[in-house]
């Protein structure tokens, strides 16, 4: 409501209507408002009061007696003391020929009965202003004749212009130093505020959201004034808001000449400053982003040109400290968002990290092991010390049972011990299915009962996760948290790749112990195969010895008798088949019997040392007399300085005779048998320290056997040490043979410590023994530890062993 000091200069009225309850109600309500009101029942009687005293507004009743409303008013046109005086027709027709008509005769507006208060006051208060508008404009008219008494004071104002623009590079310089909007606002404000001596400035900030102007920071050139620091302007049906939107000044000389725009932005603001108005828009970039607000405290100063221009270019120089200030701070928070990035992806790079060697070690653990408890019981102590968890429990599964046994667990007092329980998987169907079906599963413990989670006030998040392998589900992994947490996508994944592993572990666990089963029946086998061997063998060398003595028994009596046929041999013959097939079947016999010592170990070794120089030439001599029945060369190519080799003789002895008639049998006519011995160095020295040699690659002694003419291929290769294995069409002398000659030479190699292996390139097959050479201490005085040079004619020594060398 508009205070009464005010109403009292808001004008007279002028009511005419012919009937009273009309002009009481239309009298109460501008009354009320401040108007001073004058009525009338006739037109004669409007006429008259019209003449005497012309109104500021007349409201006139259409349909009246005697002389009706469109009479009055045309006689109150043709009158030149009342023809500005604004008439508003009252009627309650709504007959739009009588409207049309009304505004024909001269009427400005129309109101319609019954009374509308708020219609009334508007049309009313609409009218008057425009009618003190047009007052203000003869009186501009006035003010127009004093601009040319002002020409003689616009050298003062240059000079003055002159002072302004420098004291706005001042504002300008303060202005850019300053990246605070607080510190630039309020020196803005002051400056422009003292240079251009007005009453008040401020600046407001527009919040397109809210649609509200809020004043942020202002001016006061009288310390008491009142502060609108913190007022809100609304936008909505504000048509100075509107226009600083459109990013155009808003620039008012006399604010009393401007009530409605006055009341329409606010009334403190109008009461506080009611005369001249400034308003400039600050714009940042292609937006408005508020306005500076300039108040003179008198309306007999108008607003120049320069004034204006002046407050614009520092609203410039404000738009661009905003912008600058805005893009600071979107820097500043831009920077803040990536350290902030930065310190996540941080945490999230290190918890993967540690996740992932915590996968790896579990990974490890799980692999180093073959036993499926120890698998079991590491992963679950694992996940359960280094994941924030109540607990962890691992369970296997009995598909034909649809039964989950708990196996091994880790928990905190939270929980209750569970292991070994025995879960039904029928009664939790909804997480058994998607388990079953190799998913993961994230749900609440209320689904559970007693014994597997039992908490008073609380209840826990679990996350199960299958242990399936590549053939079926073997069963699961259980994690506990608060009901307040979840597990994360790390956590999910990390379980995930843990029970691959666990279920990966827990089979190759389970094929090892088949495995191992399957070794063990194998192994019973073998020796019952052995022990089998080793009975016939003895039982048939007796019965075969016995022949073969009696056969010469035979023969010998045979010629004392003079049976034999000396002219046809044919008995001397038969005679000798029988030997070579009973000599054939002891050797078959001692073979298998040597075998099967050999694999038992029964029989200590006697280690004795040899010169080999000596000792394989020895051994070679017979096999030359050999070689020429067979057509072959024999070569024999020997170091002459090889160490001394302790060794048992016998073992030594079999293995190179083996190869010698391994050689012989496959050879060629016309090929050539090698045999070489020679010594390989490492690539350590050695030093000898109180009796003992320290060393990181020993010395060896190889000796080979090579035959050329004859290749065995890759495949009889993998075989070639295997019992009573021939190579098929490779005897070109139709030897024939037991298939255990290489057998017993791969075992006494093995026993006595060394290596042997074939290799067949180019036309040629090489059989390759290496002897280690080991430090030993000779009671000879003087000899060196690996050359002895004192040797007998048979090549052998007697020998103390030092036990450590050995």
């Amino acid at each position: 409501m508009t205070s009464h000091s005010e109403a009292a200069t808001k004008g007279t009225i002028l009511v005419v209507d012919d009937t009273p309850d009309n002009l009481r109600v239309l009298s109460a309500i501008l009354s009320d408002q401040g108007y001073d009101v004058r009525r009338v029942i006739n037109g004669k009687l409007a006429l008259r009061a019209a003449q005497a005293s012309p109104p500021d507004l007349i409201l006139l009743d259409i349909r009246m007696e005697g002389m009706d409303g469109y009479e009055v008013c045309q006689h109150l046109k043709e009158n030149e003391h009342t023809r500005e005086i604004p008439i508003i027709f009252l009627s309650a027709l709504n007959d739009v020929f009588d409207k049309v008509k009304a505004f024909q005769v001269g009427g400005v507006d129309y109101i319609t009965k019954p009374f509308q208060v708020e219609e009334v006051l508007v049309r009313v208060e609409n009218q008057l202003t425009i009618r003190a508008l047009q007052r203000q404009l003869h009186q501009q008219n006035v003010l127009l004749q004093q601009e040319i008494r002002e020409r003689e004071r616009a050298i003062a104002l240059i000079q003055f212009q002159a002072q302004k623009e420098q004291a706005l590079n001042q504002v300008i310089q303060s202005v850019r130093k300053s990246l605070d909007l607080t510190t630039v606002f309020s020196t803005a404000t002051a400056e422009i505020g003292k240079l251009l001596r007005v009453a008040h400035v401020s600046i407001a900030q527009y919040h397109s959201a809210q649609r509200v102007w809020r004043v942020v920071a202002e001016y006061q050139q009288h310390p008491g004034a009142t502060s609108i620091l913190g007022l809100e302007v609304s936008d909505r049906r504000n048509q100075m808001m509107a226009q600083l939107k459109r990013q155009q000044v808003v620039r008012i000389n006399d604010i009393t000449g401007h009530k409605h725009a006055a009341n329409a932005l606010n009334a403190a603001q109008a009461d506080a400053f009611p005369f001249a108005w400034l308003m400039v828009p600050l714009r940042v970039g292609d937006l408005v982003w508020g306005y500076i607000g300039l108040w003179h405290e008198t309306h007999a100063q108008g607003w120049q040109d320069a004034e204006v221009e002046l407050a614009c270019a520092v609203a410039d120089q404000v738009a661009i400290a905003i912008q600058q200030s805005e893009l600071y701070q979107q820097v500043q928070q831009h920077t803040i968002d990536l350290e902030a990035q930065v310190l996540e992806r941080t945490t999230q790079l290190k918890t993967a990290l540690d996740l992932e060697a915590l996968l790896k070690r579990i990974t490890d653990r799980v692999r180093d092991s073959l036993d499926e408890n120890q698998i079991l019981e590491a992963v679950v102590q694992e996940l359960a010390l280094n994941l924030d968890v109540y607990g962890c429990r691992t369970s296997l599964y009995h598909l034909e049972d649809q039964t989950s046994t708990i196996c091994h667990e880790h928990i905190d007092s939270t929980l209750p011990p569970a292991n070994g329980v025995v879960v039904q998987m029928n009664s939790l169907p909804d997480a058994y299915t998607q388990l079953m079906q190799g998913e993961c599963v994230q749900f609440c413990s209320a689904w559970l009962e007693p014994p597997l989670v039992h908490l008073k006030n609380n209840r826990l998040t679990i996350l199960a996760c299958c242990l399936q392998d590549d053939q079926t589900v073997l069963g699961d992994i259980w994690l506990f948290k608060s009901r307040h947490d979840c597990f994360n996508e790390l956590e999910n994944r990390l379980v995930h790749q843990v029970a691959n592993q666990c279920a990966i572990a827990l089979r190759q666990a389970r094929l090892y112990q088949t495995a191992q089963q399957q070794v063990e029946e194998l192994e019973r086998l073998n020796q019952l195969k052995d022990d089998f061997l080793s009975n016939v063998s003895h039982e048939l060398r007796t019965p075969v010895s016995n022949i073969k003595l009696v056969a010469e028994m035979l023969k010998i009596n045979f010629q004392k008798i003079g049976l034999s046929e000396p002219e046809s041999g044919k008995t001397d013959q038969y005679f000798q088949i029988l030997f070579d097939e009973c000599k054939k079947e002891i050797e078959l016999i001692n073979d298998l019997l040597d075998v099967t010592h050999l694999n038992a170990q029964t029989q200590p070794l006697t280690l004795t040392e040899i010169n080999p120089s000596v000792w394989i030439a020895s051994i070679t001599e017979p096999f030359k007399e050999l070689a020429r029945n067979h057509q072959q060369i024999l070569q024999v190519n020997i170091s002459p300085e090889l160490p001394c080799l302790a060794t048992e003789q016998s073992y030594l002895m079999r293995i190179l005779t083996e190869l010698l008639n391994n050689a012989c049998k496959y050879t060629p006519v016309g090929e050539t048998i090698t045999v070489s011995a020679q010594v390989e160095k490492g690539t350590s020295n050695f030093e000898l320290r109180t009796s003992k040699f320290r060393h990181s690659q020993l010395p060896s002694l190889v000796i080979s056997v090579s035959n050329s003419g004859i290749e065995i291929s890759e495949q009889e290769q993998e075989r070639i040490f295997d019992k009573f294995y021939r190579i098929p069409s490779k005897d070109p002398w139709r030897h024939g043979g037991t298939g255990l000659g290489l057998a017993l030479v791969k075992k006494l190699v093995d026993c006595l410590g060394a290596t042997i292996w074939v290799e067949s390139v180019e036309g040629k097959t090489i059989f390759t023994v290496e002897f280690p050479i080991k430090p030993i201490r000779s009671t000879l005085s003087g000899q060196n530890p690996f050359f002895i040079n004192q040797r007998d004619d048979l090549g052998q020594i007697p020998l103390t062993l030092d036990p450590e060398g050995l």
